[in-house]
């Protein structure tokens, strides 16, 4: 959205503190009622590598998945392309295909503070690996802006 102009810089700042403060917050939520009830709070929905996945798999699969996902954003809230009526079910389809095909590669992060935070309350192999979620994410989203706006025309 920054980078098709659809976000100021202040804006870019909140959303991301929002969206990272937000996501420790349900964390913490989770792990503390898994605590309480006397569940395991090995897991907390964290992504990881598959077993046979490679780092340059994974990684090249959250650029793609990303990618594809912010792509279907941009345009169906484009108000050249979009349709506001329909637009929070495309996504919501959008992303629930993109479930379906990464949870088995690697949980389908396609959102950095979705994986920084249970990655950081759970640690070991998550938190090794939470480069990826963070990095791949960001790469897949402003290539995903970037098509946007230079080849459909969704600058608003």
């Amino acid at each position: 959205m920054f980078v098709n102009k659809r976000l100021s810089s202040s804006e870019l700042v909140n959303y991301i503190l929002g969206q990272v403060v937000g996501a420790f917050l349900a964390s913490a939520a989770v792990f503390f009622l898994l605590a309480n009830s006397g569940m395991s709070t090995a897991s907390l929905g964290e992504n990881a590598l598959a077993n046979g996945v490679t780092v340059f798999g994974g990684f090249l699969f959250e650029v793609i998945a990303t990618f594809l996902f912010v792509l279907v954003i941009m345009t169906v809230t484009s108000a050249s392309k979009g349709n506001g009526a329909i637009a929070g079910l495309v996504i919501g389809l959008s992303l629930m295909a993109m479930i379906l095909v990464g949870l088995n590669i690697t949980g389908l992060s396609v959102n950095p503070a979705r994986s920084l935070a249970p990655a950081v309350l759970v640690g070991g192999a998550a938190l090794q690996q939470v480069w990826i979620f963070i990095l791949a994410p960001i790469i897949g989203g402003i290539l995903a802006a970037l098509v946007a706006k230079n080849f459909l025309g969704t600058e608003e």
